[in-house]
């Protein structure tokens, strides 16, 4: 039996740099809400902040989930899932540069949703020193396209998130994982020895704008 796991989701800590969040999404909701939801490995990948990683620590011990801790790092080439780090990677370095920066920790480089106008690194994750990249993404956003490119270039393993930004958004998509695995480290070696399988169904892109255009109008 494989391990669910949701590895792209965001906590109102990333509310200083996104507008776009659920009023609801304390870390304590969010690992509740992965609980319940059979998902038993998480990452709360914050933008540019690592400001849920205590509580994530304390709610996945809690809770009996196995947390990865995480950011969503702004590149100058586009947004990369530093994932398995302990202290922030700055914002403003290459794609490249932020890599190295998550390898220095032990961590794994995930190129997020690549072709997402303007927050991809396009093809640019071809040769970069980058783990992996985001296949399957909840808003469907370039899925087909990543996934071409990199079965034709680049031959990276493939992470599916959600992007979760509502707790009724987390495990749309999902990454699945052996179930050998017990505890982070092993989780970050299944992905960068491409064990790990994907699952879920996209929203696509319309119903996520959908979403969002709600809140806008509620405020």
């Amino acid at each position: 039996m494989s391990l669910k796991a949701e590895l792209h989701q965001h906590s109102r800590y990333s509310q200083h740099s996104d507008r776009f969040l659920g009023t609801d999404t304390t870390v304590e909701n969010i690992v509740k809400t992965c609980k319940r939801k059979g998902i038993a490995i998480f990452s709360i990948t914050d933008h540019n902040t690592i400001d849920s990683h205590e509580e994530g620590e304390f709610y996945a011990k809690k809770y009996g989930l196995i947390f990865i801790p995480g950011a969503e790092i702004n590149t100058t080439q586009g947004h990369l899932l530093a994932l398995g780090i302990h202290t922030l990677i700055p914002k403003g370095l290459s794609l490249n540069e932020a890599s190295d920066a998550v390898h220095k920790q032990g961590g794994v480089a995930v190129a997020a949703h690549p072709f997402q106008i303007p927050f991809g690194c396009m093809w640019r994750f071809v040769g970069s020193r980058a783990d992996a990249i985001e296949g399957q993404h909840a808003y469907a956003i370039g899925n087909g396209l990543t996934n071409w490119v990199n079965n034709s270039l680049a031959h990276k393993p493939v992470i599916a998130g959600s992007d979760a930004h509502y707790l009724d958004e987390i495990g749309l998509v999902y990454t699945l994982f052996p179930d050998s695995v017990k505890n982070t480290t092993m989780a970050l070696d299944a992905i960068r020895e491409n064990r790990i399988t994907l699952g879920g169904t996209n929203i696509g892109i319309l119903a996520a704008a959908a979403r969002r255009l709600r809140d806008i109008l509620h405020h």
